[in-house]
């Protein structure tokens, strides 16, 4: 197997689905679009999370604690929301991203707390805050 520093994206819906990206303004821009048009064209919402770190390749599939973190983080968004890791926050911020900050949470399965952003479709009215 190998070892690949990537950014997940997990998506909750009735079905779960997992994607990797080699950036996160490419998964936060996927995550965002996937929220608008699933909502827009076939009426559902969708809640979605992105996180950073290393996964294992099987060869037909990604594993690993990156994996867990991300479905866990998706699992706490709201409906249409896209959800980071502070992580991904951390790197996005650099590149436009703006976020709410969310609090810490429990992961099931990782330990310790995680703080998780919730991405702003408008970084203007954040500013105003």
């Amino acid at each position: 197997t190998a070892t690949t520093e990537i950014y997940t994206l997990s998506l909750t819906t009735l079905f779960r689905s997992f994607s990797v990206f080699a950036t996160p303004g490419d998964a936060i821009e996927c995550a965002r679009a996937i929220c608008t048009r699933a909502e827009r064209d076939l009426g559902i919402t969708v809640r979605t999370g992105v996180h950073s770190g290393e996964v294992l390749s099987t060869g037909t599939d990604f594993v690993g604690m990156t994996v867990h973190i991300g479905a866990r983080i998706s699992k706490l968004a709201r409906g249409g929301e896209v959800l980071v890791s502070h992580a991904v926050r951390d790197v996005a911020a650099r590149s436009g991203s703006c976020f709410r900050p969310r609090g810490r949470h429990v992961l099931k399965g990782v330990p310790g707390e995680s703080e998780l952003f919730a991405v702003l479709d408008d970084c203007a009215s954040e500013r105003r805050r």
